[in-house]
């Protein structure tokens, strides 16, 4: 099921007039339609990595799909209609967001500890990032791009969570460890609280496929 909200129909008081407070405002999420059913081969559907493309074409991804089921959707959502972006056997996809260095989709792959990209209308697929983080493969849950293209993904090993920032040319930065909630790691509209120099750099590997 996939719902949507936002920042309500109520007027903002105009410029230079203090906002009253008459007992708060309510936003109320829309159902937009029935997007993905449970599915036979693993019990459940999950949707996750909601992002708008610069088109308005919203991105989700399927979690739990299994092969052969579409695993990132595009929707339109003043049609009320969504069509298959991407399906592969094996990835379980947890994340989306588009890249502001060079247009392409990012998915975070669980599973495998991965980052991947897509072209924006899907295919092309791309390891972007594959490999240890502080001696241990990652588990890649939310991700989100800073305004140079810089990648943050919050890794969900074991039972905390861990900050990594992963460079325009894929080279990993452990940035911050052992944190409890990944809700502490970023700030409003996904970006890292706080400018990166503030976060400690601990680990530094080389990107997919590097050799220097």
């Amino acid at each position: 099921m996939l719902f949507l909200t936002g920042c309500g129909t109520q007027s903002g008081a105009p410029r230079g007039e203090a906002a009253s407070d008459s007992g708060g405002r309510t936003i109320r999420a829309q159902k937009v339609m029935q997007l993905t059913q449970v599915h036979g081969e693993t019990g459940m559907t999950l949707l996750e990595g909601p992002v708008f493309a610069e088109d308005g074409g919203l991105f989700v991804v399927d979690v739990t799909a299994p092969e052969g089921k579409p695993k990132v959707i595009r929707v339109d959502v003043e049609r009320k209609t969504s069509r298959a972006v991407h399906t592969d056997g094996t990835g379980a996809y947890t994340s989306a967001q588009f890249s502001p260095y060079d247009g392409r989709l990012y998915l975070s792959d669980f599973a495998h500890g991965e980052i991947v990209s897509l072209a924006p209308g899907g295919g092309d697929v791309r390891t972007f990032f594959s490999g240890e983080v502080g001696g241990a493969r990652m588990n890649p849950d939310d991700i989100a791009f800073d305004r140079e293209g810089n990648l943050y993904i919050s890794d969900s090993r074991g039972l905390s969570v861990h900050l990594v920032r992963v460079g325009c040319a894929g080279r990993a930065v452990a940035l911050r460890r052992g944190t409890e909630a990944g809700s502490h790691l970023l700030g409003r509209r996904g970006l890292p609280r706080g400018p990166p120099k503030m976060f400690p750099s601990v680990e530094c590997i080389r990107p997919y496929g590097s050799t220097n």
